[in-house]
């Protein structure tokens, strides 16, 4: 798509869905963009729709990255996160947190963590990053959502094996897959 393409999706996206407004840029872009490769896809019904997939996820990890993973990093840069980071289950969003000028960690790594902070009783007792996380996702409208395993971490479950883990791979994606992640 050109520049003016781009902004023309950008344009009607935000025109037709008004929570548009509340995205990071970096979000907006993607779901844009999915949005017109979905209307290319449309014209040809033999055509397969994971790129447009693919486009939405992206969006939801770009969220993801905006509002969890970057304030996690700041809330916890004074902490010694070393234990944190060699955790199979926490380490690598203990590790960018460490570094945030490293590749944030995907949106599987992040519902992973998030499933860990939900489940486990006792890293909350002896993690520091959790920790860390607990206390800011206190200050946050939402966190009871946020922190319950039928809230974000379900969603972002049914999003990564229903869509993007299908997506990314060799499954054929269907324009109902597309409208089915866009909800």
């Amino acid at each position: 798509a050109s520049v003016d393409q781009q902004r023309e999706a950008e344009r009607l996206f935000r025109a037709s869905d008004t929570r548009a407004n509340s995205l990071c840029p970096e979000a907006l872009r993607f779901i844009a963009t999915a949005e017109h490769v979905a209307t290319q896809l449309e014209s040809s019904a033999q055509l397969e729709w994971s790129p447009a997939v693919i486009g939405l996820c992206k969006a939801v990890e770009a969220e993801v990255v905006s509002r969890f993973l970057r304030p996690l990093a700041a809330a916890a840069a004074d902490q010694d996160l070393s234990g944190d980071k060699s955790d199979k289950d926490i380490g690598r969003v203990a590790t960018f947190c460490a570094e945030p000028e490293r590749k944030p960690p995907e949106l599987g790594v992040f519902s992973h963590f998030l499933q860990t902070v939900i489940h486990s009783q006792q890293r909350r007792q002896t993690s520091r990053l959790i920790n860390c996380f607990l206390r800011l996702a206190g200050q946050w409208t939402g966190s009871t959502w946020l922190l319950s395993a039928d809230g974000l971490c379900r969603s972002l479950t049914l999003l990564t094996t229903s869509y993007r883990n299908r997506a990314a791979h060799i499954d054929e994606l269907s324009s109902a897959d597309y409208q089915g992640c866009r909800e």
